[in-house]
């Protein structure tokens, strides 16, 4: 454990970590630290006793070797039963030393969340890659993630614009224009002509069940995008660029009179 020992603060009393994410400290440099009159040796095997700790599992003796090149026993102690430690020396220093050790531990999870979340951020533009997402379905993704660490998500572009392009439902838009027609009619005309069309998946539920969906055709990509469902990430439904959908209602009604 000693030779992959690893700083990560020195501000008070040097903080290691193993090449496991343990974090540890020497305990003769706790000792010095808390300016203990006893020595080494009796402070050390009185504190850890009082903690508690085992050995192997929350400290490790080593033997170092002193200037005078004499061996000396000393601890390798996980921070968690250092903080203790320093708790029952019951003086300014240790309640200062215990605060310190409680702020370093939370400034690297803080870093170690961070690194988390990017390396998540990268997946999503991996998985969104390779289902082949639009971008409105990559914005929703992300704004997922965000509220998973309870970060602010306002600076992202709203779900249902995709660049400069508003993007909505067919059902919104129909009312919107005031066009005199249902989605589920739009929806039988877009399918007959080829814009839409039906898919089917497996129900999360029943292997032999199989839940419908509508996604756009190659034709009717040009009138807008297929976006990952809110409601299940498994299927996709359609959305329409609000500044072409009327050409598009125009087209499918001539269509369909002609």
């Amino acid at each position: 454990m000693e030779n992959s020992l690893r700083v990560i603060e020195n501000e008070l009393v040097p903080v290691y970590v193993t090449d496991t994410g343990e974090k540890v400290v020497y305990g003769a440099e706790l000792h010095d630290t808390l300016n203990v009159k006893s020595n080494y040796r009796e402070w050390s095997a009185r504190r850890l006793t009082e903690c508690d700790a085992i050995e192997g599992e929350d400290f490790q003796a080593v033997e170092i070797s002193t200037p005078s090149g004499q061996k000396q026993k000393v601890h390798i102690i996980k921070l968690d039963i250092a903080k203790e430690m320093a708790m029952l020396e019951r003086s300014p220093k240790g309640k200062l030393v215990r605060r310190y050790f409680i702020e370093v531990e939370k400034k690297y999870n803080q870093q170690q969340c961070m690194i988390s979340f990017r390396e998540q951020v990268e997946c999503v533009g991996v998985v969104a890659n390779i289902l082949r997402v639009n971008d409105a379905s990559k914005i929703m993704m992300l704004n997922d993630l965000y509220k998973t660490y309870d970060l602010p998500s306002s600076f992202l572009p709203k779900y249902e614009n995709n660049g400069s392009r508003e993007i909505k439902s067919a059902t919104e838009l129909l009312k919107r224009f005031d066009l005199g027609m249902s989605a589920k009619a739009f929806n039988i005309l877009l399918v007959e002509q080829g814009y839409l069309e039906e898919r089917t998946r497996r129900s999360t539920s029943s292997e032999s069940d199989m839940r419908k969906y509508k996604a756009l055709t190659e034709k009717g990509l040009k009138y807008g995008e297929n976006a990952v469902s809110p409601q299940c990430q498994r299927e996709v439904q359609p959305l329409y660029y609000t500044d072409s959908f009327k050409e598009l209602f125009d087209v499918v009604v001539r269509q369909e009179v002609a």
